[in-house]
């Protein structure tokens, strides 16, 4: 008999434990809400006018890479703010000097001159612009 009552016990405790479990998970609810995105295409920006300034000591090596970047909504919002560039497909991630040319184009500068670089290094032009600046 008193096996029989600890096995009822311990049924009673699960039961127990069962349902303040089942009371908690169904205390768990959040509000209702939405998520959604700006079905809008990204344009991009227009890259023109590449000019590679040649090291007037080594003309094996580049001073600086400049170019002119306008949005392709022609959108005077949409101007480049901040732009890096990264000549080779691994390299690092140059800040580039902005001037503000005719709106909406901006005139890119990436400055090298403190370590020029080998025009043989220069492989492949990967270019980031964004119209705001980062946080």
């Amino acid at each position: 008999m008193v096996r029989n009552f600890k096995r009822s016990i311990t049924v009673l405790i699960v039961l127990i434990l069962a349902a303040s479990t089942f009371a908690f998970a169904a205390a768990n609810t959040t509000v209702p809400s939405a998520v959604g995105y700006l079905a809008k295409a990204v344009e991009g920006y227009a890259v023109t006018a590449i000019v590679y300034d040649l090291t007037a000591l080594d003309p094996t090596t580049i001073d600086s890479i400049k170019f002119n970047i306008t949005p392709l909504d022609a959108d005077v919002t949409n101007v480049a703010k901040i732009v890096k560039l990264q000549y080779a497909a691994a390299g690092n991630w140059k800040l580039c000097t902005l001037v503000p040319g005719a709106p909406p184009t901006v005139a890119v500068t990436c400055d090298y001159s403190v370590g020029p670089i080998p025009v043989s290094a220069v492989l492949t032009l990967n270019i980031v612009a964004s119209s705001t600046v980062d946080p």
